[in-house]
């Protein structure tokens, strides 16, 4: 369960980062003609980036812990009893 939260995680923080830089490239672009006030920066560095990924896998594996601890303690048997 926790690797497939790490992956899910780093899957979602990178699309998660480069969609919202897409979203903020698009909105800057798109408020070019207006006042100062409404021009959104499009701010793409490393750090951001690497922030956003990690903050993105580590509340992933935090909202995991519990569930994976949850089903390792059940007995297989009785899980699946209710599938069928």
């Amino acid at each position: 369960f926790l690797v497939e939260s790490l992956i899910q995680g780093g899957i979602g923080g990178v699309l998660g980062f480069f969609l919202g830089v897409i979203g903020a490239l698009i909105s800057t672009g798109a408020t070019t003609g207006f006042d100062i006030i409404l021009k959104v920066p499009a701010i793409e560095t490393l750090t951001l980036f690497l922030g956003s990924t990690f903050l993105s896998i580590f509340l992933s594996v935090i909202a995991t812990i519990y569930p994976a601890r949850h089903a390792a303690k059940l007995n297989p048997v009785e899980a699946l009893r209710y599938e069928l």
